[in-house]
Formats: C-alpha cells, structure tokens, sequence
C-alpha cells in the first residue's frame, strides 16, 4: 500500500535585462504560468508563485517595449529559482522640438 499525498512548491522568478552591464532587474513583468496564473516583478525583478510538485510548466514572459519570452520550467519536489533575460526590442523614440514648420518666412 502506497499513500499519494500532492504538494506544492514555490517558484521564484528572477528577471532581467541583459543589455546592461552588470544586468539590471525589470520591474512589473507579467509572468504567466500556463494554467496556474499570472504574477508581476517586483522592484528587484523578483516574482514568485506555488504550483504543484512534479510537472512540467510552460512560462510566459512578458512587458511592454520587450521581447516576449517563453520557456519550459520543471518542478520536483522542491522550490525552484529561475533566472530569465528579456531584452527590449528595437526601437526609436523621437520627440519633435517644434510641432509645426513654416516655411518662406525670413528670421529676422
């Protein structure tokens, strides 16, 4: 005879940007673990989250102006630390110094 008993384990998300140099946490990235729910970053990139012992869980990282990343996390029997980089994606920011143009008019 063999008693089943389940268990949970706590996950904890380290994320951050790899651009820099040494890299800086991000703050408010949504993770998602499929079936389980969503937790955001706190200021040290830090989220964490229980779910069940012994599976597999498909993570879903996400922020705006970053690349979107995805990966597998396995879980045993005990609680997990795993680090993830997002980088932000390619982008270009430009902020007009006048909001009109006139032209043929001779500054005086």
């Amino acid at each position: 005879t063999v008693t089943i008993e389940s268990g949970s384990a706590t996950i904890t998300f380290e994320v951050s940007d790899d651009h820099f140099n040494p890299a800086r946490s991000v703050q408010d990235a949504s993770i998602e673990v499929a079936g389980i729910g969503t937790v955001q970053t706190l200021q040290n990139g830090e989220a964490t989250i229980q779910v069940p012992v012994n599976d597999v869980y498909d993570v879903t990282i996400s922020k705006a102006n970053y690349s979107e990343v995805s990966q597998q996390v396995r879980v045993g029997e005990d609680s997990e630390t795993v680090g993830i980089t997002i980088n932000r994606e390619p982008a270009i920011s430009i902020d007009p110094s006048n909001d009109r143009v006139v032209t043929g008019v001779r500054a005086a």
